[in-house]
């Protein structure tokens, strides 16, 4: 059985050596692409320094959202849970902001917040979300139940909180700087401090179950931690690159993603008992990752944006 897993990753890894990479034209080509949305195949957002991009033909053209009301700010997360509805959150010190569309970015709500800097957001519908971040040298994470127009304080955790995610209305993870991991099994009634053998600056956490989830970043060197106890323990896996990762995702319980520094790309397809670093043709820092269809991928990072379509087997 494992080596007929390896060999599915070797002949995955070969397609994807062979598959053409092409730039997309953003008409902003020195824009730093921080994440991507894709709600819908043709529907996306680029959150970049100092704009937001909008697609909806799938990438093929983009356009700055002129009603977007912190163009001047430094935008740190988002996320659309439909093609009309999305987050924005970020922040210049000592001033964050939460912002929401619910019209596919014609206009914008903002919502007050204690944080002074928002580092990421995670909704799992229209009204519940989290938010992390950086409040005066605290670092507490807040709830919403109304859609973000009100915040209140759950915790305090330890050190930056640089990632959250929630895999269902009860069960979730933050992570962040110098190893810091965080689990609540009660929507954030509750957290619990978990650890990983290593001081380790996280930069995203994904997970697919209760039980399984992912931490990926970089101190020295990049890495990524994985659990299938729900973060009773976090086992270091083996990676093809030491470059410090900036988002980790799966797109089914088996095939996951990780982007990173200098052009990084790296795949599994056995829920990463193994991972394969794919070429990108680029090596610039990557930060960002989309796919609008099964077979299409889109990345983004300092170089602005780049996009396969041969992903399919």
């Amino acid at each position: 059985m494992k080596r007929s897993l390896l060999l599915i990753i070797f002949l995955y890894a070969a397609s994807m050596a062979n598959a053409q990479w092409t730039h997309l034209d953003t008409g902003y080509p020195t824009l730093n692409i921080s994440k991507l949305a894709f709600p819908a195949p043709a529907i996306g957002y680029a959150l970049c320094d100092f704009n937001l991009l909008q697609t909806t033909d799938s990438g093929k053209h983009w356009k700055v959202n002129r009603t977007f009301p912190y163009n001047s700010y430094v935008r740190l997360t988002m996320q659309f849970i439909t093609p009309a509805r999305g987050w924005i959150g970020g922040g210049q010190f000592p001033d964050g902001f939460i912002c929401r569309t619910v019209d596919s970015g014609k206009t914008w709500t903002t919502f007050s917040t204690p944080l002074r800097q928002i580092y990421a957001l995670d909704f799992i519908d229209s009204l519940n979300g989290w938010a992390v971040g950086n409040d005066n040298d605290s670092h507490p994470v807040y709830h919403t139940t109304d859609g973000g127009i009100t915040w209140k304080e759950q915790a305090l955790l330890d050190d930056v909180q640089r990632s959250i995610y929630f895999v269902s209305d009860s069960v979730g993870w933050s992570v962040g700087d110098n190893g810091t991991l965080w689990a609540t099994r009660n929507a954030g009634a509750n957290w619990e401090r978990q650890t990983c053998k290593d001081v380790f600056h996280f930069s995203s956490v994904y997970a697919i179950s209760d039980s399984v989830a992912w931490a990926a970043g970089g101190y020295l060197y990049g890495g990524c931690y994985f659990t299938k106890n729900g973060g009773h323990t976090w086992t270091e896996q083996e990676l093809p690159s030491l470059a410090h990762l900036k988002q980790i995702t799966f797109t089914s319980r088996t095939t996951g993603w990780a982007v990173g520094d200098r052009g990084t790309l790296l795949f599994t397809d056995n829920a990463g008992k193994n991972w394969i670093q794919l070429p990108t043709g680029t090596r610039a820092d990557l930060s960002g990752i989309a796919f609008p269809t099964p077979d299409k991928i889109i990345i983004g990072g300092k170089e602005g944006l780049i996009e396969t379509k041969s992903l399919n087997r």
